[in-house]
């Protein structure tokens, strides 16, 4: 008894590039709502992964703008991992949680200005809002996304007590 095996090749091949384009469309529809998510106002922090933030604090003033132009940073560092979304008021409330010891939060303000290097290469600083403690704040609801950080800025905070 022999079978007779018939191969439609031309059927297989159309089946094969549906297969493809089916794959392309579904892995293309994951990535745009993944960037859609990363760049939109609300992100799902369920599904977006934080990413890490160098924070730079002092107390009483900021740091010498020329520290950060080497290749070691020494100053005084925390390491926060946040998403675009994250307001000033939340980050200065990690902020503090991680340095409970050393401040009274009853009376302290926290003045965030964004470390960047600008087109030529030049580290440049820009204030971008001060949160008061147990007081209305402007700039509370200021997320890292409105005040154009990107990805690989620090933070540098000064704490008054």
């Amino acid at each position: 008894m022999s079978r007779n095996y018939h191969y439609d090749h031309k059927n297989h091949r159309e089946r094969t590039r549906e297969k493809k384009e089916y794959k392309k469309k579904i892995l293309y529809e994951i990535k745009y709502d993944t960037l859609n998510q990363v760049f939109s106002k609300e992100i799902d922090r369920k599904k977006i992964c934080p990413f890490l933030i160098r924070v730079f604090y002092n107390f009483f003033d900021y740091n010498d703008i020329n520290s950060f132009d080497q290749d070691k940073i020494e100053l005084n560092e925390l390491h926060i991992y946040t998403w675009m979304d994250s307001n000033l008021k939340e980050l200065t409330e990690l902020i503090l949680g991680a340095l409970h010891n050393q401040i009274n939060k009853k009376k302290a303000s926290v003045s965030f200005s964004l470390i960047y290097r600008d087109l030529k290469g030049k580290i440049q600083r820009r204030e971008i809002g001060e949160i008061v403690i147990n007081k209305e704040n402007i700039n509370e609801n200021k997320t890292l996304k409105m005040a154009n950080f990107k990805i690989g800025d620090f933070l540098d905070v000064k704490i008054k007590i």
